[in-house]
């Protein structure tokens, strides 16, 4: 349960909390019982090969399902999460004013949301599979203040399908060349 970064093995979180600018986390296949935090980094954590499939299934964040499987605070940093699967959270990410960039992800089998968005989030979301999720696909919540901007995800060459409710709910997501099921709520 040890993620690869510069050559040595260490437990995802800490690879996070060591890393600095620009630094490539690399996670070796297995399953990690954690609930990760990425709060102002520009960073990426990626499988392996985040391009193939293989890597990207043996790949398994499983988070505590009282908690996000990741939460991402930027706060104006840029960070990516890259070829992982994300399962049994309360929910698959949580961004908080975060530009992320979160693409060949599975975010799957959470208890209420695949993805969660607050506070003017606006991630780049590419070739995710996001389903059998509890509730919703991807929930915006409303900003918070009269007038506050919204969050505006842009969703592409995604698959968004068999989640509990609405596919997308709130905000004011871009979708482009998505599969997402006949239910969707924009």
């Amino acid at each position: 349960e040890f993620c690869q970064k510069d050559g040595g093995l260490e437990r995802i979180q800490a690879a996070i909390d060591a890393a600095g600018t620009g630094d490539v986390i690399r996670v070796s296949p297995g399953i990690y019982p954690e609930n990760l935090s990425i709060n102002d980094k520009n960073l990426v954590v990626q499988s392996i090969d985040p391009n193939d499939p293989f890597y990207i299934g043996a790949t398994i964040i499983q988070g505590d399902p009282n908690q996000p499987v990741v939460t991402i605070n930027n706060n104006g940093a840029v960070c990516t999460l890259s070829g992982l699967t994300l399962r049994a959270g309360i929910v698959g990410v949580y961004g908080i004013a975060t530009n992320a960039t979160i693409c060949n992800c599975r975010i799957i089998d959470n208890v209420t949301n695949g993805i969660e968005l607050s506070e003017q989030s606006s991630p780049h979301l590419l070739h995710c599979l996001i389903t059998s999720n509890g509730q919703t696909g991807i929930k915006i919540l409303p900003g918070s203040g009269r007038g506050s901007p919204s969050c505006k995800p842009v969703i592409e060459n995604c698959i968004i399908v068999d989640n509990g409710n609405a596919v997308i709910e709130g905000g004011e997501p871009i979708v482009i060349d998505s599969i997402i099921s006949e239910s969707t709520q924009l």
